[in-house]
């Protein structure tokens, strides 16, 4: 652990936190998280300052708690003990792409996550998962044909066990550059964005298919894609928490982390170059040999992710 004089103190009274954004906490951290949260204190490491910032936890100061995640299954079995422990305001963001293994390669396949998310849906309800159809990749063979039919398919399986589907268009990161060029040449393929219009086009498609199987589609940063049934997505959303939970005193001042982000502040613990997923387009990690020092090192009792 860090000298105490190293280290600040978030004392914020009541606050949303992310679990994570950076990494995905249900699926490789679980045992670490709910440690955390039995103990009640967390640290973590600002990503851009790199100041070692301690957190006190707690039901009465955690409004709410919003998981990111492509495997859900870890947390399942401790769905009961958050509940024993206080914190029964909660709600998932759940990847569920289908892509396959050429973009994700260590993400459990779609039919097992979607097993998986209905098996969540039964427990909580719906209104407390927000699918993520996202990113949308597209390249010569990854048409918006092919991307229509894939949510298509995805819709009809996951009908009445989610409300509401986020989604967004990859976007051409420096740290994904490597592995995406990777990706081109060991499969003959490019990626290509569609011009605006076409992608106007498409994701009124998709509203009308998510619409069909009561799922409204929400655009993630990314204006091109709103108006005619795809509304602009707040990932992080303090109204939708505070009407799911009237009583949780969620108010955030907005915090947006980049351009037409709508949401909401909120605390993230998680850790970047620490997911095993190593998904192709993701931005949180950088290289291979980096996340294997940090899972390495990461230990289940430190009170940080990264010690």
């Amino acid at each position: 652990m860090a000298p105490q004089e190293n280290m600040a103190e978030m004392n914020d009274q009541s606050f949303i936190l992310s679990a994570s954004r950076r990494t995905d906490v249900p699926a490789f951290y679980a045992d670490w998280l709910m440690e955390r949260l039995r103990r009640g204190r967390a640290e973590y490491l600002h990503p851009y300052t790199h100041e070692r910032i301690a957190v006190t936890l707690g039901p009465e100061r955690v409004a709410a708690i919003v998981f990111w995640t492509k495997n859900f299954a870890p947390m399942l079995e401790r769905v009961d003990e958050l509940t024993r422990l206080g914190y029964s305001r909660w709600l998932v963001h759940y990847t569920i792409t289908g892509l396959g293994r050429e973009w994700e390669p260590r993400v459990p396949d779609a039919g097992e996550s979607v097993g998986v998310l209905k098996a969540l849906s039964s427990l909580i309800g719906p209104d407390r998962i927000c699918w993520r159809f996202d990113p949308m990749v597209f390249t010569r063979k990854i048409t918006p044909e092919r991307t229509l039919e894939r949510f298509e398919a995805l819709c009809r399986k996951l009908a009445g066990s989610v409300g509401r589907c986020y989604t967004s268009v990859m976007l051409p990161y420096a740290k994904t550059a490597a592995r995406v060029a990777g990706y081109e040449r060991e499969h003959n393929d490019a990626v290509c964005v569609p011009e605006d219009k076409k992608l106007f086009d498409l994701s009124s498609r998709l509203a009308a298919i998510g619409a069909g199987s009561g799922i409204t589609l929400h655009a993630c940063c990314d204006p091109r894609l709103q108006g005619f049934g795809v509304l602009p997505a707040r990932c992080i959303d303090a109204d939708l928490i505070r009407s799911l939970w009237p009583e949780c005193g969620a108010a955030p001042e907005p915090a947006p982390t980049r351009k037409a982000c709508n949401c909401h502040r909120a605390l993230d613990l998680g850790a970047y170059d620490t997911c095993p997923h190593r998904c192709l387009y993701c931005y949180a990690n950088s290289r291979d040999s980096l996340i294997q020092r940090r899972r390495a090192a990461h230990r289940p009792d430190h009170p940080a992710m990264v010690p």
